[in-house]
């Protein structure tokens, strides 16, 4: 070594892949803090910052999927697919595939007869509505909803509904 010369040590903790791959060569390891200055010439060898970072960015995922809201949503999923799942087979129809996802003729959840259906899944199971249809005086065979300036809503128990649509299809 001449005098005024700089000697370049690459640093003990700095793999000899990704120093062979450095477009900083001779590698500075010196001046190259934490790898920040890596840059790679095959992009496929990663800094062992870019390992970390990629690390971090996994563990945080997988943190979010575990968590209690996404749990939640996935039950809210499953139960939605078993109430299609059982009102297709009560109506001898089939469950639309992605249950209502896409538009035009997979856009509702279950079709029968050629008949579009919605079906929707609650906890109480609407209670008023139910209180309405096993009134014990009154002993209605379906309740229509009238909102206000919109088109009236026909509500039956499936049962009365299946009997009926037979009535009718056997009429035709």
């Amino acid at each position: 070594m001449g005098k005024g010369e700089i000697v370049i040590e690459p640093a003990i903790d700095c793999p000899i892949k990704v120093q062979e791959n450095c477009l900083n060569m001779p590698h500075c390891c010196w001046y190259c803090e934490d790898w920040s200055n890596y840059r790679p010439l095959n992009r496929n060898i990663k800094s062992p910052r870019q390992e970390r970072i990629k690390a971090e960015r996994k563990a945080a995922k997988k943190a979010l999927k575990e968590s209690e809201a996404s749990k939640r949503g996935k039950r809210a999923k499953r139960k939605g697919y078993r109430a299609e799942k059982k009102v297709a087979e009560l109506m001898n129809g089939e469950r639309v595939p992605l249950s209502g996802a896409l538009r035009g003729k997979y856009s509702n959840d279950v079709i029968a007869d050629s008949l579009q259906w919605e079906v929707k899944a609650r906890k109480d199971g609407w209670k008023e509505l139910r209180k309405w249809l096993d009134d014990p005086v009154e002993k209605p065979d379906g309740v229509i909803l009238v909102p206000d300036r919109e088109v009236p809503i026909v509500c039956m128990r499936l049962d009365k509904f299946q009997a009926f649509y037979r009535r009718v299809k056997n009429a035709d």
